[in-house]
């Protein structure tokens, strides 16, 4: 690059989207020629090599003896890469101090960060639905078994009549709730992973989204999930457990 003037680096979009030229598939060693529209100088460059796309968007790279020879005194250096001990710091002071020359200065974390920002929301937007849906099923199962105890008065009266415990009663039920939370958690897992996996699939994200599973996040969110069901089931089977033999069984309903 820095001995042949005639040499660039793209990326791998290059030609490949936008609404300018048509789309192309641009290979190492191919001929491109590059024009400058207000001096009307033009120059081909070979491809000498294809970088994957980053958020800096450098675009295509050459020597700057090909751009003084195309751009002539336009070709000034406009960027910059620093490493400092304190990025944001030095952002901060760069914007401030050459205001009145159009100076801007960013840290790469934050042109990741405005780079993802959309897909950022997208995922909030999703995990706020999911959380949602956690209250509303933590919330189902106890619902379920308030009217599983109530439906099922009589039974728990001729249990306690034939010698069953409190314990025994209230372990029932907390044995029931668990048994439907673990079932459903397994479901819902099993099922978002597969969708996950399906989304790497296509480019709705980027050609270079790989598909990695955090269990140790997924662990914890099913532990803390069947946790929440096992509390939203303990006032129904407390309930349970405090029904008077002699009470239920003199209900008609």
């Amino acid at each position: 690059m820095l001995a042949s003037p005639d040499l660039a680096i793209i990326e791998a979009s290059f030609l490949s989207s936008g609404g300018g030229p048509p789309r192309e598939q641009v290979g190492i060693g191919d001929r491109v020629t590059a024009q400058d529209e207000a001096s009307g100088r033009s120059r081909t460059f070979t491809i000498a090599a294809i970088s994957t796309p980053d958020v800096a968007d450098n675009g295509v790279l050459f020597g700057i003896t090909a751009a003084r020879d195309l751009f002539g005194a336009r070709a000034v250096a406009d960027r910059a890469y620093v490493d400092v001990r304190d990025p944001n710091v030095f952002a901060d002071a760069f914007a401030g101090r050459f205001l009145a020359n159009g100076g801007k200065a960013q840290t790469l974390h934050t042109v990741v960060q405005t780079d993802l920002a959309q897909q950022q929301q997208f995922f909030l937007l999703m995990r706020s639905y999911l959380a949602l849906g956690l209250v509303v099923g933590v919330a189902g199962i106890g619902v379920i078994m308030v009217r599983a105890v109530r439906e099922r008065r009589r039974q728990v009266g001729v249990l306690r009549a034939l010698g069953f415990q409190a314990a025994a009663v209230r372990a029932a039920f907390v044995v029931e709730s668990a048994f439907v939370a673990v079932e459903g958690v397994l479901i819902g897992t099993v099922l978002a992973l597969v969708c996950a996996w399906s989304i790497t699939l296509t480019d709705a994200f980027g050609s270079t989204l790989a598909f990695r599973v955090p269990f140790g996040a997924i662990g914890l969110l099913m532990v803390g999930t069947f946790i929440c069901a096992l509390l939203a089931t303990a006032a129904p089977a407390r309930s349970a457990a405090r029904i008077r033999p002699a009470v239920a069984l003199r209900l008609a309903d």
